[in-house]
């Protein structure tokens, strides 16, 4: 799926019940690769089609969950301090249910969670420059720097998580924006100062 498809997805008993089975399945499971949609939508109380309105897939519900937990964490975000950065809260957001993520994040996959957080990380960017700067200014110089950030950005993460998180969510969070691309640092910057 791609981030705008996340959008999309309304917040229905229907999804908020397969959310919860996803949730609780994975923590339950040694191998959440190998939870299967039938399991998901029977612990759910749902029909199999209902699971294909809202998803393509299980990671594609796994990827729902975390979704909708940073949309307000990135979108409208009002970043004063180093706490309020897009960066902390996501990092934040994954530090509440370490066991959760911690079998997510070994998952492999097109649209496996590692790769969600690529995309994410890719996307919000994207947006903010063409709707700051105007998409004739996104060039392909910016797009790779773009690009490679996303890439790097969910490979830390995965590790941070793999490894059981060796260091704080706000000390992670501040080697992150510390140490990206200038171009991307810049606009993060920008993005910052004028949400203050």
């Amino acid at each position: 799926m791609k981030i705008t498809d996340y959008y999309k997805i309304k917040n229905c008993k229907a999804v908020r019940n397969l959310s919860n089975a996803i949730v609780s399945l994975v923590e339950e499971s040694d191998d959440p690769s190998s939870i299967t949609v039938t399991e998901i939508t029977k612990r759910a109380g749902v029909s199999r089609s209902t699971f294909y309105n809202h998803f393509i897939d299980v990671n594609s519900l796994i990827n729902y969950i975390y979704f909708s937990s940073i949309s307000t964490a990135v979108i409208g975000n009002n970043a004063k301090n180093l706490r309020d950065n897009s960066a902390y809260k996501l990092l934040s957001i994954i530090k509440e249910s370490p066991n959760y993520y911690r079998k997510i994040a070994n998952m492999s996959g097109e649209n496996s969670f590692p790769n969600f957080i690529r995309d994410v990380w890719y996307t919000f960017h994207k947006e903010f420059f063409i709707k700051r700067y105007g998409k004739e200014k996104y060039d392909e110089d910016i797009d790779m720097s773009v690009k490679i950030s996303a890439a790097g950005i969910s490979l830390l993460i995965t590790e941070w998580i793999q490894e059981d998180f060796p260091i704080t969510v706000e000390e992670y969070s501040r080697l992150i924006i510390t140490h990206l691309p200038e171009r991307i640092k810049d606009i993060i910057i920008e993005q910052a100062l004028n949400n203050i």
